[in-house]
Protein backbone atom coordinates (compact mmCIF):
# COMPACT_ATOMS: atom_id res chain seq x y z
CA UNK A 1 0.00 0.00 0.00
CA UNK A 2 1.36 3.37 -1.36
CA UNK A 3 0.26 6.35 0.94
CA UNK A 4 0.86 10.30 -0.13
CA UNK A 5 3.52 11.78 2.63
CA UNK A 6 1.85 15.16 2.22
CA UNK A 7 -1.52 13.89 3.19
CA UNK A 8 0.46 12.28 6.32
CA UNK A 9 2.13 14.99 7.35
CA UNK A 10 -0.80 17.45 7.13
CA UNK A 11 -2.73 15.12 8.86
CA UNK A 12 0.27 15.02 11.79
CA UNK A 13 -0.37 18.52 12.02
CA UNK A 14 -4.35 17.96 12.49
CA UNK A 15 -3.57 15.54 15.19
CA UNK A 16 -0.89 16.79 16.79
CA UNK A 17 -3.58 20.04 17.54
CA UNK A 18 -5.94 18.45 18.57
CA UNK A 19 -4.25 16.21 21.17
CA UNK A 20 -2.90 19.49 22.61
CA UNK A 21 -6.70 21.14 22.40
CA UNK A 22 -7.78 18.48 24.32
CA UNK A 23 -4.94 17.15 26.55
CA UNK A 24 -2.36 20.44 27.20
CA UNK A 25 0.26 18.05 26.22
CA UNK A 26 2.34 18.21 22.98
CA UNK A 27 3.11 15.53 20.81
CA UNK A 28 6.75 15.24 19.68
CA UNK A 29 6.55 15.43 16.12
CA UNK A 30 8.16 19.00 15.29
CA UNK A 31 11.31 17.41 14.56
CA UNK A 32 9.96 14.81 11.71
CA UNK A 33 7.27 17.75 10.04
CA UNK A 34 10.68 19.59 9.94
CA UNK A 35 12.48 17.19 8.19
CA UNK A 36 9.78 16.65 6.01
CA UNK A 37 8.80 20.63 5.38
CA UNK A 38 12.78 21.31 4.77
CA UNK A 39 12.85 19.74 1.36
CA UNK A 40 9.83 22.00 0.36
CA UNK A 41 11.40 24.83 1.81
CA UNK A 42 14.75 24.52 0.82
CA UNK A 43 16.93 22.62 -1.69
CA UNK A 44 18.15 19.88 -0.12
CA UNK A 45 18.59 16.38 0.56
CA UNK A 46 19.42 13.73 3.32
CA UNK A 47 23.08 12.39 3.23
CA UNK A 48 23.64 9.49 1.79
CA UNK A 49 25.78 8.30 4.72
CA UNK A 50 25.08 9.45 8.08
CA UNK A 51 27.16 12.41 9.18
CA UNK A 52 27.26 13.54 13.25
CA UNK A 53 25.60 16.73 13.52
CA UNK A 54 24.38 16.91 9.63
CA UNK A 55 21.01 16.41 9.07
CA UNK A 56 20.75 17.74 4.98
CA UNK A 57 23.21 18.24 2.23
CA UNK A 58 22.56 21.33 0.43
CA UNK A 59 22.03 21.52 -3.27
CA UNK A 60 21.86 24.00 -6.57
CA UNK A 61 22.82 27.34 -4.40
CA UNK A 62 23.73 25.48 -1.45
CA UNK A 63 25.67 22.66 -2.74
CA UNK A 64 28.34 21.02 -0.68
CA UNK A 65 26.46 22.85 2.58
CA UNK A 66 26.57 20.52 5.25
CA UNK A 67 23.33 21.81 7.27
CA UNK A 68 22.16 20.78 11.07
CA UNK A 69 18.23 21.02 11.29
CA UNK A 70 16.60 22.57 14.43
CA UNK A 71 12.72 23.44 14.92
CA UNK A 72 10.04 24.68 17.57
CA UNK A 73 6.63 24.87 17.78
CA UNK A 74 5.48 28.50 19.41
CA UNK A 75 2.16 28.11 20.77
CA UNK A 76 2.05 31.53 22.52
CA UNK A 77 4.37 34.01 21.10
CA UNK A 78 3.94 36.28 24.03
CA UNK A 79 6.07 34.28 26.27
CA UNK A 80 9.64 34.19 25.81
CA UNK A 81 10.85 30.93 27.17
CA UNK A 82 11.08 28.68 24.20
CA UNK A 83 14.11 27.17 23.31
CA UNK A 84 16.17 25.05 21.04
CA UNK A 85 18.39 22.00 21.22
CA UNK A 86 21.93 22.33 21.96
CA UNK A 87 24.00 23.38 19.01
CA UNK A 88 27.52 20.85 19.28
CA UNK A 89 29.95 23.49 17.75
CA UNK A 90 32.72 20.89 17.26
CA UNK A 91 30.44 18.69 14.54
CA UNK A 92 30.67 18.96 11.12
CA UNK A 93 28.02 21.43 10.18
CA UNK A 94 28.59 24.46 8.42
CA UNK A 95 24.87 25.85 8.73
CA UNK A 96 21.52 25.91 11.03
CA UNK A 97 18.39 26.07 9.32
CA UNK A 98 14.97 26.76 11.93
CA UNK A 99 11.77 26.13 11.09
CA UNK A 100 9.17 27.87 13.45
CA UNK A 101 5.81 26.44 13.62
CA UNK A 102 2.37 27.95 14.99
CA UNK A 103 0.26 26.26 17.08
CA UNK A 104 -1.58 24.44 13.59
CA UNK A 105 2.03 22.90 13.56
CA UNK A 106 2.36 24.81 10.34
CA UNK A 107 5.70 26.35 9.21
CA UNK A 108 5.64 29.91 9.82
CA UNK A 109 9.26 31.10 9.30
CA UNK A 110 12.51 29.06 8.33
CA UNK A 111 15.88 30.42 8.25
CA UNK A 112 19.30 29.71 7.65
CA UNK A 113 22.32 30.40 9.56
CA UNK A 114 25.67 29.71 7.79
CA UNK A 115 28.95 29.90 10.20
CA UNK A 116 32.00 32.02 8.57
CA UNK A 117 34.58 29.94 8.15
Amino acid sequence: MTYDVAKLMDETRRLAKLFRESTGQTLPVSAELAKYDITQILPVTEPDEPIRGVDFMGRDDYSGMQIQLKSRVIFDANKSHYRLGKLNTEDGWDAVALLLYNDAYEPTEALLGAVDN
